[in-house]
């Protein structure tokens, strides 16, 4: 029986971070319908899921830039005196998202405020990286065998799965290596740099992927805060609490109940395979717009008693009688002609018990009979 368990705990402080490779920015101009730019305006930048807020005012040239923020949705807000307070709602910024969002803020006299829904993804032009984005719903929705969310990181252009190496769970990306590719989770480098001697697996923790709101996979042209990298870079964030409580629970079953009988299997018996897989997830705030909790939890237990195929001695050789003459090598002699020794056959093809070593007799012993009369070069069935 084998038995693995993950534990994940992430706590979010509900406070302006710093620049990390696990973070996104939204930037742009505000203007008055002329086109001209508005000094001082000033813009406010709120998560819809902690409710936290990031303030800033226009630059002379009206430009603004809030730096640092979660992966989420995010409603946009820009004000200024005599005019119209402006909000957008429904913007979706992603994992190293740049995200470029304007404001042309109409006059009034008196207090009012338009509110814009975001309708279509805002497009990300700000800079030149190649790569695509996997949500939390596609990496819980999708199949995947063993759980193992790098293996939808194949989904994007110049990836393909990885056919060798000693990780189980990487892939090649515009023709480098497997090993040069670099994983991040939430901005931690995640890199395994021992495979091989653990659990051969290309990162140090494997997140629950019921706790992952989603990762990035850049293939090329991304940015010099990556280095250490000529492959692709996975960039992996977990989810975190919001000022709602929310949770899930899960178990995933492979049984061999419910199995066909493998082919190469010689007897009718199917051979016990038993997997569960199963967690929980549990998120909500520590202190209502503050700090936030999120906690994953994924355990295994799997029983496998494959069979393996393999040759063993069959009742004739367990007697001394084999099917290929067996030379005496007590009957060695020189040859007449000097040109080298002479044995006699065994009569028959039978070795005598009583020439067997007593260490052969007893390792004989503990192979197991034989269930089929053929030889078996098949490898391990499951």
């Amino acid at each position: 029986m084998q038995a693995s368990r993950i534990l994940l705990i992430h706590f979010t402080l509900a406070a302006a971070a710093i620049a990390q490779v696990d973070t996104g920015s939204v930037s742009g101009a505000v203007r008055d319908p002329s086109g001209a730019v508005i000094e001082a305006a000033a813009v406010r930048i709120i998560h819809t899921g902690t409710a936290t807020a990031f303030s800033t005012l226009t630059s002379q040239n009206g430009f603004y830039s809030a730096p640092g923020l979660r992966p989420g949705e995010y409603q946009v807000s820009a004000s200024a005196p005599g005019f119209q307070t402006e909000i957008k709602r429904g913007i979706v910024l992603r994992v190293q998202d740049r995200l470029a969002i304007d404001f042309a803020l109409q006059p009034s006299q008196v207090t009012s405020e338009v509110t814009v829904q975001a309708e279509a993804p805002v497009l990300e032009s700000q800079t030149s990286s190649l790569g695509h984005v996997v949500e939390g719903r596609t990496i819980q929705d999708l199949p995947l065998n063993g759980r193992n969310f790098t293996q939808l990181a194949v989904l994007g252009a110049g990836t393909s799965p990885s056919r060798r190496g000693p990780e189980r769970d990487t892939f090649v990306s515009n023709g480098a290596r497997p090993i040069q590719n670099s994983y991040l989770l939430d901005g931690v480098e995640n890199k395994n740099k021992i495979v091989g001697f653990d659990s051969s697996s290309a990162q140090v923790i494997q997140p629950v992927i019921d706790g992952i709101q989603e990762f990035k996979v850049q293939t090329n042209t991304f940015s010099a805060e990556f280095g250490q990298s000529a492959g692709a870079v996975v960039n992996v964030t977990l989810k975190s609490g919001t000022n709602n409580l929310h949770g899930s629970a899960f178990e995933f079953l492979r049984n061999s109940a419910l199995d066909a009988k493998p082919y190469f299997q010689p007897t009718a018996v199917r051979p016990q395979f038993i997997q569960n897989m199963f967690g929980a997830t549990l998120g909500g705030p520590i202190r209502k717009d503050r700090t936030f909790a999120f906690f994953s939890w994924q355990s295994q237990r799997e029983v496998n008693a494959a069979p393996q195929i393999a040759t063993v001695p069959t009742a004739a050789q367990r007697s001394g009688q084999f099917s290929t003459v067996i030379y005496d090598p007590a009957t060695t002699r020189a040859a007449s002609n000097g040109s080298g020794y002479l044995r006699d056959p065994f009569p028959g093809t039978v070795v005598p018990l009583g020439r067997w070593d007593p260490v052969a007799v007893k390792l004989a012993q503990l192979y197991p009979a034989p269930t089929s009369p053929a030889a078996a070069s098949v490898p391990r069935s499951r």
